[in-house]
């Protein structure tokens, strides 16, 4: 089964969701039986991970991720160049897919989340069905 070209925009979805993780993980540190001074930095912590985790997502416009075989791929945004890549495993769910590469030349790896609103649903259906039948995850 091929893999579709993805060219991913901006998930609403999962930007809710950031904020509603963060939210409780401030609501959290701040009823917590914890030193003033701590408190403060570990919400300054959690404001900082909503801030980067919101950026990334939303300067997702443009990013593309092409296949060239089932754990083959080129990882590309505007304005930058491609890359090739090693997918190492996947995470099918229904309304995410979750692409865990290795990028060629650095160790650590990267995570790709794959919402249902970051692409058109045929996209979606396709990338989920190709990933299951290809049997990627480990």
């Amino acid at each position: 089964m091929q893999v579709p070209v993805l060219e991913l925009k901006p998930s609403r979805w999962l930007l809710r969701w950031l904020v509603v993780i963060h939210g409780l993980a401030a609501v959290a540190v701040w009823l917590a039986a914890l030193p003033t001074g701590s408190r403060l930095a570990l919400l300054l912590l959690v404001g900082v991970s909503a801030m980067v985790s919101a950026r990334h997502e939303l300067q997702r416009r443009g990013e593309m991720l092409i296949p060239q075989t089932l754990t083959r791929w080129r990882i590309g945004a505007i304005n930058q160049q491609e890359v090739e890549a090693e997918l190492l495993d996947a995470r099918v769910f229904r309304h995410v897919v979750m692409l865990r590469f290795r990028i060629d030349g650095r160790w650590w790896p990267r995570t790709i989340v794959v919402a249902s609103d970051a692409v058109d649903a045929d996209t979606h259906r396709r990338l989920r069905a190709a990933l299951t039948a290809g049997r990627v995850q480990r």
